[in-house]
């Protein structure tokens, strides 16, 4: 079965309109053939008419000087006579060679002959009176009969006349006919190929435009893990990248359900034994250890690595929720300043260590925000801050209100970020070889970047190496 390609809707639309320029061209150019035919069959008749025009006036004058030459036997009038005849005679053959293939007009044309050669015996028998000098009476009967012939030759030529001019009319009315097909032909074809090219954009757009457009849509819809309800039809080659999307998408779908099975397995499994763990821990050290330094260190030492682990834990859960937008926020107006004073509480043992300066120059600005969500982006930003700042150093919180959205800035004076730092830094997993060091696990960025995107915010950083770094997001307000 013949499974059309984008290629051969692409051939088609070339050959359909070549098609019909073919045809068109064919049309008009035997309505010019058949113009040129008419104008020469014009011009044909006209030279006829004109010819016979002159017989006419060669006739008349050769009649007088024969009569003239039939009263009085004057030579001047026989050999004038006789060159009107010659004259005559001559049109007639070009009048005859005309008028040959002219089935009405043959006939009369040899009824003109058969006259002329009445108007030689007349004038012989002329000649031969006058040799033996008869009466007049004689000359007049001559010039009676002349008379006659010439009447009958007048009579012929105003009927080949006639006849040439009905052809003449009927000429020129297909002309007129020919000339208005010519321009009704002219019309329609260009009528028809503006229309034909204007449906043919028209479907090409309906199937190719349309269906790409499908396309991209389920391409955009891929990322998000939702079952794509719309396909493209057809059999080329969109119709093929739209069931590869498609294949894609369950794929993917079963994945992320399968890694939301893992994630309520971690919960579920590692989580709870952790906890308890750790609440065993703290147990044993109020119970056991007090007098022993070296077991408490030991036990701080495996409570820190449970605390450790649960973090984990709790950070992949909440990466999975908000990936998949099952995350709820819960929003209400706060005061931008106030929640960052109590993100510094929560790091003030970290900053106690390197004998960091904190200073919150935020304004005290009302933001519609999921507060602990918010406060979880502040701490992270803060927390790397100071992480990759040096030892007394001095970290500057600011905000901005720009039109309508908040912007809250983070300023380290640390080593500062290269370009392929900044390239993955919001990613998963993703870690300079600081953060390594200091037993990051990669992924407070991209939760703070899933947080704010769920605000409908944005956020990145601006950076150079060895000129620090500034964290920056923006909620709208």
């Amino acid at each position: 079965m013949f499974r059309p390609r984008i290629i051969h809707k692409g051939i088609a639309l070339a050959l359909i309109p070549l098609a019909v320029n073919t045809i068109w061209i064919v049309l008009l150019s035997a309505s010019l053939t058949h113009a040129k035919e008419l104008v020469d069959s014009e011009h044909k008749q006209t030279v006829v008419l004109s010819h016979i025009n002159k017989i006419t006036l060669i006739i008349a004058n050769a009649f007088g000087a024969l009569a003239s030459y039939s009263t009085n036997g004057n030579e001047l009038h026989r050999r004038q006579y006789e060159r009107l005849n010659e004259e005559a005679h001559s049109e007639f053959l070009i009048l005859q060679k005309l008028t040959d293939d002219d089935l009405l007009v043959a006939p009369l044309v040899k009824q003109l002959d058969a006259s002329f050669g009445i108007d030689e015996e007349v004038l012989d028998s002329l000649n031969s009176s006058n040799a033996k000098q008869v009466e007049v009476f004689q000359g007049v009967k001559k010039v009676r009969l002349i008379l006659r012939q010439a009447g009958k030759k007048n009579k012929i030529l105003m009927m080949i006349m006639n006849e040439k001019q009905a052809q003449l009319e009927r000429i020129r009315r297909s002309e007129e006919v020919t000339e208005a097909y010519v321009r009704a032909t002219v019309i329609a074809g260009l009528t028809s190929n503006f229309v034909l090219a204007l449906l043919l954009i028209l479907l090409f757009v309906k199937d190719i435009t349309g269906r790409l457009q499908l396309v991209l849509e389920n391409a955009h819809f891929l990322p998000l893990n939702l079952p794509l309800t719309r396909k493209v039809s057809g059999t080329d080659e969109l119709s093929e990248l739209d069931a590869e999307i498609q294949t894609a998408s369950t794929k993917l779908i079963e994945a992320a359900e399968y890694r939301r099975g893992l994630m309520q397995m971690m919960a579920h499994d590692l989580r709870s034994p952790l906890t308890a763990c750790s609440l065993s821990l703290d147990i044993l050290k109020e119970a056991q250890v007090e007098n022993d330094p070296r077991k408490k260190k030991h036990l701080d030492s495996m409570r820190i690595s449970l605390g450790t682990s649960i973090n984990l834990i709790d950070d992949l859960l909440l990466l999975e929720s908000l990936e998949v937008g099952q995350l709820v926020l819960d929003k209400a107006p706060e005061n931008i300043k106030e929640l960052i004073d109590t993100s510094l509480q929560t790091v003030i043992s970290l900053t106690s260590r390197k004998k960091i300066d904190i200073i919150n120059e935020a304004t005290t600005e009302q933001v519609y925000i999921d507060r602990n969500r918010i406060l979880q982006v502040i701490t992270n930003l803060i927390s790397n801050a100071i992480k990759f700042s040096a030892v007394e150093s001095t970290i500057r919180i600011t905000t901005l209100k720009r039109d309508n959205e908040m912007i809250v800035t983070v300023i380290d004076k640390g080593r500062g970020l290269t370009l392929d730092e900044k390239v993955h830094l919001f990613q998963k997993f993703s870690q300079t070889s600081e953060g390594r060091k200091a037993g990051g696990t990669g992924l407070g960025l991209a939760i703070s970047k899933l947080i704010v995107e769920s605000h409908n915010g944005k956020i990145g950083v601006d950076s150079e190496p060895g000129a620090g770094s500034s964290f920056w997001f923006s909620i709208p307000n």
